[in-house]
């Protein structure tokens, strides 16, 4: 019965992923929102990068509070640096290694606030605004599955996994950003993120029930050490995607 039931859950997402991305009335939907709300630009990866996303792409991602987890976004992927590692702590982000173009998940449904490759460092990037002011960084993908202005849902596919970039090996670099912090996204992650050897990468599973950063969870200002601190270039409000 579970497996049926994760069968169909699967056929639902594909299905959402062929009408999105598939639909040139999608298409044009999202490019004309993107336009309206600004999305897509050099002004708004730079504010998505801070963690300040508009009041307006926030109500445009959805009604109702913000995540209580996020969804592990590379299924069978491997935990690799986690939060705070590198020199001085100022990896402030979870990396996590899959064979190249596996498809990278949206850990959250929300609004694309940018897609593109404008960003120095990040290579093939997406931003995701989700409910309540979280965003979401995807960055080293090889190639995009969305474009700005789109709304995705959790575990929606956003791109393929890849070694864009500043990046050694293929990986996906993940970040979450709350109120202009970054914090470390992993105890929140369901499944919980395991390292190569199978053991878990996580002591402590939490879950943000509204109100203040739970307590145990790690959050840290952007030092510009996890990756750019913006972008290099604009890109279209319409980029991606780049196909299948």
């Amino acid at each position: 019965m579970r497996g049926s039931m994760r069968r169909l859950a699967r056929i639902v997402v594909l299905m959402v992923v062929v009408l999105t991305v598939a639909s040139p009335v999608a298409a044009r939907s999202a490019r004309a929102r993107a336009l309206r709300l600004g999305l897509g630009t050099r002004a708004a990866a730079s504010l998505l990068l801070s963690g300040h996303p508009k009041p307006a792409w926030v109500r445009a991602a959805g009604k109702g509070a913000h995540p209580r987890t996020l969804l592990f976004p590379v299924r069978g992927g491997v935990f690799g640096r986690g939060f705070g590692d590198g020199e001085d702590g100022g990896h402030l982000a979870v990396d996590i290694s899959a064979p190249m173009r596996t498809r990278v998940r949206a850990a959250a449904g929300g609004i694309v606030g940018y897609a593109g490759d404008g960003v120095s460092g990040y290579g093939n990037l997406v931003l995701i605004v989700h409910p309540g002011g979280w965003v979401t960084l995807y960055g080293h993908n090889d190639s995009l599955l969305v474009r700005a202005g789109q709304r995705v849902s959790r575990g929606q596919p956003v791109a393929r996994l890849g070694q864009t970039g500043i990046a050694r090996g293929p990986h996906l670099h993940f970040e979450l950003a709350v109120d202009g912090r970054l914090c470390d996204p992993s105890p929140l992650m369901r499944p919980l993120p395991a390292r190569r050897n199978g053991k878990s990468a996580v002591t402590r599973p939490l879950a943000w029930l509204g109100g203040p950063v739970p307590e145990g969870l790690r959050c840290e200002p952007r030092s510009g050490k996890s990756g750019s601190k913006g972008p290099t270039r604009t890109d279209p409000a319409d980029a991606g995607p780049a196909g299948e």
